[in-house]
């Protein structure tokens, strides 16, 4: 009797197994419900999400996700943070922090699976919000799990071992990871975009167009589950690209955009060969021969290999440093204009050379033949080396270069991008920004209104093509800073277009 009963209680108790290692517990991993479609993607702004995802039937449960930090910089395609003037807010890859965490009233749900999965990241363009199909895998998610090291110091994260999931636009993904009760991880979303191939200027353009017309957003979706609810919730993030200026420094616009990015920057690397154009950036910040040009952009004038330790004080110079500062390196001439201890000085002397043969002469303002000009350094005349772009006005002599009582009232307008002038030829001679010399790279201020055309709504415009768009009886001119589609006009996507404001226009 005892030994029927003993079995009976036996099977009893198999069978109370089986039953309760069929129930789905937090205990142990489980299946998960998949989400079907993508909601409609936000329009343009600030994070988005539902921090919340509600609690179950039988197992209250609740799931947190607030944001641990939000980054201020603006991101960069990889390899490019050299070009930014002001490096304090770009960064090749940016992120976001969020807290993760659940809870139950159940003391014996000790661990739950999540599920993270990755299902947008796209281009969006500014004005319309409008996602973009293009360069999809050039976009690249890197979702990280881990913890600060500091509460509440994001640069002090630390990832867990095995919990860095990486992602682009192409071949996006999901993966797991476990929970424990009362637990809080920090989840970061970081993004950074590889830079597209420079071999062909075209298609690069039409590159720099998407990433600089758009932001990024990036949308993820958590699911976690209990025995009778599943719980699903989207993330959207969205990150800045670092664009164009087109805003007005002062009356008229001489300095260059604060983020430079063309396919004539290239790395500078000792004694290689570069073409005469290219721009020279310097990523070494520490190795000799490296290190005290870090920091600044060096004009190729002749091309063959380049060695900026070489002052080449000869009268065809390879190289200058770009710059309106007074730079002992290179070559000035009758009428240039420097800034040097916040002054504007002018080389005055017609039969003296500075660095450059014949009648070479080295010197600093303000020794002769350098004379004071203006104690205001933000006056926009021509500076020989230094950069200017699209739209940009500058101001020079209107007569014979340096003569005392010639006027400085001559305005040129760039129509070129990345605008550099200085002659390979005899190193100075006299050039200026006049269209004479350099057709392809400035026009004077009637040219700049013969050559702007009514915008007009059906035409795609290229970078560099100016238009004018009459406004309540007062006319406007812009020159577009990137490539623009139909329908993109100056009032609607003012991120595409700069105005432009001289004498006369």
């Amino acid at each position: 009797m005892n030994s029927k009963i003993k079995l009976k209680l036996k099977r009893i108790w198999i069978i109370f197994l089986i039953l309760f290692l069929t129930i789905p517990s937090f205990i142990i991993g489980q299946a998960f419900a998949y989400w079907s479609g993508l909601v409609s993607p936000p329009a343009a702004k600030a994070d988005d999400f539902n921090a919340n995802s509600g609690t179950g039937k039988e197992l209250p449960v609740s799931f947190t996700w607030t944001q641990a930090y939000n980054t201020t910089f603006k991101l960069v395609p990889t390899g490019c943070y050299t070009c930014a003037y002001d490096q304090t807010i770009a960064r090749e890859e940016i992120y976001h922090d969020y807290n993760i965490n659940w809870s139950t009233s159940d003391i014996t749900a000790t661990q739950t699976n999540v599920n993270i999965a990755l299902n947008d990241a796209k281009f969006y363009d500014l004005s319309t919000g409008t996602a973009s199909s293009n360069y999809l895998n050039y976009i690249n998610v890197k979702i990280m799990i881990g913890s600060y090291g500091t509460p509440g110091d994001h640069t002090t994260f630390a990832v867990d071992s095995g919990q860095t999931h990486t992602f682009n636009g192409q071949t996006l993904g999901n993966f797991d990871i476990m929970l424990n009760r009362n637990e809080t991880k920090i989840l970061r979303l970081a993004v950074f975009v590889t830079d597209f191939s420079r071999t062909d200027q075209t298609q690069y353009l039409d590159f720099r167009t998407t990433f600089m017309n758009s932001s990024i957003k990036v949308n993820l979706q958590y699911s976690v589950s209990n025995p009778n609810a599943y719980k699903t919730t989207n993330i959207w993030a969205q990150f800045d690209t670092t664009g164009v200026s087109n805003v007005i420094k002062g009356p008229y616009e001489y300095l260059t955009t604060g983020y430079l990015y063309n396919s004539k920057f290239k790395i500078y690397v000792k004694g290689a060969t570069y073409n005469t154009g290219d721009i020279l950036i310097v990523i070494d910040s520490t190795s000799p021969g490296y290190a005290e040009h870090y920091g600044y952009l060096y004009y190729v004038l002749q091309g063959g290999a380049i060695d900026l330790d070489n002052p080449a004080t000869n009268h065809k110079k390879t190289w200058s440093r770009s710059s309106e500062e007074y730079y002992t390196e290179n070559q000035y001439d009758y009428g240039d204009f420097v800034v040097h201890d916040n002054k504007i000085y002018r080389w005055n002397s017609s039969s003296q050379h500075h660095n450059f043969n014949p009648h070479m002469i080295t010197v600093a303002p303000p020794t002769t033949p350098w004379a004071l000009q203006s104690n205001d350094p933000t006056e926009n005349f021509w500076f020989r080396h230094h950069i200017y772009t699209y739209g940009d006005v500058v101001k020079w002599w209107n007569g014979p270069a340096g003569a005392a009582t010639t006027p400085i009232d001559l305005y040129y307008i760039s129509i070129a991008d990345v605008n550099i002038i200085s002659n390979i030829t005899t190193g100075g001679n006299k050039l200026s920004p006049a269209p004479g010399d350099y057709p392809s790279q400035w026009v004077t201020v009637s040219q700049f209104q013969t050559r702007s055309n009514p915008w007009a709504s059906t035409t795609n415009y290229t970078a560099g093509q100016s238009v004018r768009v009459v406004n309540g009886g007062v006319t406007s001119y812009y020159i577009a800073i990137l490539n623009t589609a139909s329908n993109q006009s100056p009032t609607t996507h003012p991120n595409l277009w700069k105005q432009v404001t001289a004498p006369g226009l």
